[in-house]
C-alpha cells in the first residue's frame, strides 16, 4: 500500500477536535504567549520611531498569528479593500521591501532559529512546522491576511492493484 495514504490518514486523524484543542492549549502555554509578547514589545519599540509607525499593524498581525497558528494560515489577500492591503499594488511591494531591509530579516532569522531548534527534537517537529509558517509570515507580511485552513479530507484507501490479464491468444 502506498505510504502517502498513511501520511494523509495521520494528518486527518490528528485533526479531530479533542486533539486540535489540546494542541492549541499546548502551543499557547509553551510558545504562543512568549512570541505574542515579543512581537508586542517590538510593536511598542516601533511606536517610538517615526519610520516604524506604518509597520505596527503588520507586526500586530504577526503577533496575533503567532499566538495561535494552529488551524490558521497567512494567505495572500484576495479581496483587497484598499491600496494598503492589495498584494498587487506597488505601495504594498515597496512596504514589503522596506520591511525586509529594516525589520523582516531579523524576525525571519529569529523564527527560523526557533524552527530549527524544534526540528532537532523529534517531539517538536509539529511545532517546528508552525514556527516555519510564522517565519514565512514575518518575511513579507504586507498584503496578507490570517485565514482559517480548510480541514483535511479523510483519505480514501486505494484499492488493490488489478490482477494482470494474460495476453490474448491470437490465431
Amino acid at each position: 500500500m502506498d505510504y502517502r495514504y498513511w501520511v494523509r490518514y495521520a494528518l486527518w486523524r490528528t485533526n479531530t477536535p479533542p486533539l486540535v484543542t489540546i494542541s492549541k492549549i499546548l502551543w499557547i502555554l509553551i510558545n504562543g504567549w512568549t512570541l505574542f509578547l515579543l512581537y508586542l514589545f517590538a510593536a511598542f519599540g516601533l511606536i517610538l520611531t517615526l519610520i516604524g509607525i506604518p509597520f505596527i499593524p503588520e507586526i500586530l498581525k504577526v503577533a496575533v498569528f503567532s499566538f495561535n497558528p494552529i488551524g490558521k494560515r497567512m494567505a495572500r489577500n484576495l479581496v483587497p479593500t484598499s491600496v494598503f492591503n492589495n498584494p498587487d499594488s506597488s505601495l504594498v511591494k515597496i512596504m514589503n521591501i522596506i520591511w525586509v531591509i529594516l525589520f523582516g530579516w531579523e524576525f525571519f532569522l529569529f523564527q527560523l532559529g526557533l524552527a530549527i531548534i524544534q526540528f532537532i527534537t523529534i517531539i517538536g517537529i509539529g511545532n517546528g512546522i508552525r514556527q516555519w509558517q510564522i517565519a514565512k509570515a514575518t518575511l513579507l507580511p504586507f498584503g496578507k491576511v490570517i485565514e482559517n485552513e480548510p480541514p483535511p479530507v479523510k483519505p480514501v484507501k486505494p484499492s488493490a492493484a488489478p490482477a494482470e490479464v494474460a495476453p490474448a491468444q491470437y490465431v
